[in-house]
């Protein structure tokens, strides 16, 4: 009796140190296999009454074809109109965004685009607002169509939802915060642009470049040409190679973070960065601001 009461006082401490040590490291995410869903998947979830589908192509694309039971969500229409382009809304203004389109806390999300740009946008956007089960089609509307699954161009309407904004401050940058860890080695800032817009060749704003320190690795280098995401392994590699490691915080951007959406979800879900951010402002406030510093 004495040697069982011992047993379960060493079982009661590992326990505790087991509790003790999660709260202090950061546990992996959810996996790949989690946060994406294949078009065979998905042809079974399109009439579950618990999933809502978004397909995040511009307005004139979802209008010509799209799948069945998918509501449009353009990224532009959750944008603050009174702030520099491409900023997001409240999070009280985005909730009632959100819930006009008849989405709910306990839903599955489903998202979609043509290649996984703008449909990281969105991912973001939902994820960093607090929802729970967000998934994306890997290889998007593309791969449906070359699947032959159905489309439509019925448009579908739910009524307000119920869905509850609880917004996680550590998945957003601001430019404060940034240019507070320009120094920081233990931070490191991804512009997910193409490498013309990195090195100023290209620019939509007063100046050309990107911001001091940052690294340049194109959304792009994600996803296969024909839009599917890479193997695990390869993406590893292609980040690891450019100083991108899970013991580092990382703040990825674009010009108005659209592609900096598809960087975040391979970086959190894909390979399981605990620390991920995406700074909102993104280089168009950055170039904008004369007092930043930019190379």
């Amino acid at each position: 009796m004495k040697g069982f009461k011992f047993l379960g006082v060493i079982l009661g401490l590992l326990f505790s140190l087991v509790i003790s040590l999660s709260s202090v490291y950061p546990q992996e995410v959810t996996t790949i296999r989690d946060v994406l869903v294949s078009p065979d998947e998905l042809v079974r979830m399109v009439d579950d009454p618990n999933v809502r589908i978004i397909d995040a192509r511009p307005p004139e694309k979802y209008k010509l074809s799209h799948i069945k039971n998918a509501i449009n969500i353009w990224h532009a229409d959750l944008y603050d109109p009174t702030a520099l382009k491409g900023i997001i809304l409240s999070p009280t203004e985005l909730e009632k965004k959100i819930r006009s389109y008849g989405i709910n806390n306990e839903n599955i999300v489903v998202i979609y685009c043509t290649k996984g740009k703008f449909a990281g946008r969105i991912f973001w956007i939902l994820d960093y607002l607090g929802h729970k089960n967000l998934k994306m089609l890997n290889g998007g509307f593309g791969i449906w169509r070359r699947k032959n699954y159905p489309v439509t161009t019925e448009v579908r309407s739910f009524g307000l939802g119920n869905f509850a904004a609880n917004p996680d401050p550590s998945k957003i940058a601001t430019k404060n915060y940034v240019l507070a860890h320009l120094s920081d080695p233990d931070v490191v800032i991804i512009d997910a642009r193409t490498a013309a817009e990195y090195a100023g060749k290209i620019t939509m704003t007063e100046r050309a470049g990107h911001i001091k320190g940052a690294i340049n690795i194109d959304w792009r280098e994600n996803v296969t040409r024909s839009g599917q995401f890479k193997p695990v392994e390869e993406l590893k590699r292609i980040y690891e190679a450019k100083g991108v490691t899970k013991d580092k915080e990382a703040i990825g951007y674009c010009c108005t973070s659209v592609r900096a959406g598809n960087t975040y979800l391979v970086l959190r879900y894909l390979l399981g960065y605990p620390m991920v951010r995406v700074y909102d402002g993104a280089f168009m406030e950055w170039g904008t601001d004369s007092t930043t510093p930019i190379e």
